[in-house]
């Protein structure tokens, strides 16, 4: 295994060097993760129209940048040493079940506990840096976070993408090692948050619309990410 000492972060306050420590994955830029355990894609795909909603969306809500919140500000520390603009990630909106049903039923055909849901828009020319999540959420109120040290790994939650529309040139999410490229409407990805390293970007010419969804684990849960192809028509 080659060990990479060149990803981190001279500053030691950010949310990559932390979770990096606490995360199991490999951290081998050699070796090919289509089939790491720590992803899986497609265990479900949806089939049906749900353009109409996409259209009549407005997507106004930006990433979280609150800098009295400690956990932002060690994200936004990724940023500034890398010397980019935190606006670059893009654009989204939350799911609301009366504006949008036919997404809100891809979120519920999941059958998570309290999920949350939200359509991340990104244009060309954006991109979220490679990084590793540490979501608070549904148990810990992050605005009363001080220190890393109190964001226990949390085994619970789960999060996965649901493509939207079609993939264009120039679209891709990065999980570990696999580019997830050509996928189709309705085509998803569930992955290991705790230990996954991932970005995105857009340096296509169409925008990206892509649905993610956080949530905790139920029985139900846990027997459809047991699935392989299933079909739901929404």
């Amino acid at each position: 295994m080659a060990v990479d000492k060149k990803h981190w972060y001279k500053n030691p306050n950010t949310t990559w060097n932390y979770r990096r420590k606490m995360s199991k994955w490999h951290f081998d830029t050699t070796l090919d993760d289509t089939n790491y355990e720590g992803i899986k894609m497609n265990f479900v795909k949806f089939k049906g129209d749900w353009s109409n909603e996409l259209d009549r969306s407005q997507f106004k809500e930006q990433p979280p940048m609150d800098l009295s919140e400690y956990l932002v500000r060690m994200a936004i520390q990724e940023m500034i040493e890398l010397g980019l603009d935190y606006k670059c990630e893009g654009k989204r909106m939350t799911v609301d079940p009366t504006k949008h049903p036919k997404i809100q039923k891809i979120v519920n055909s999941f059958q998570m506990r309290s999920p949350y849901a939200q359509v991340l828009l990104q244009k060309p020319g954006e991109l979220f840096q490679y990084h590793i999540d540490a979501i608070c959420y549904d148990g810990i109120n992050r605005h009363k976070v001080t220190d890393m040290n109190e964001v226990e790994s949390d085994e619970e939650s789960v999060r996965l993408f649901v493509a939207l529309e079609d993939w264009s040139w120039g679209q891709y999410l990065l999980m570990g090692n696999y580019h997830w490229t050509q996928w189709k409407a309705g085509d998803c990805m569930w992955f290991r948050w705790q230990d996954m390293p991932h970005g995105s970007a857009n340096c296509g010419h169409v925008d990206r619309p892509m649905l993610k969804i956080t949530g905790k684990k139920t029985p139900e849960f846990e027997k459809i990410l047991s699935e392989t192809d299933k079909i739901i028509n929404v």
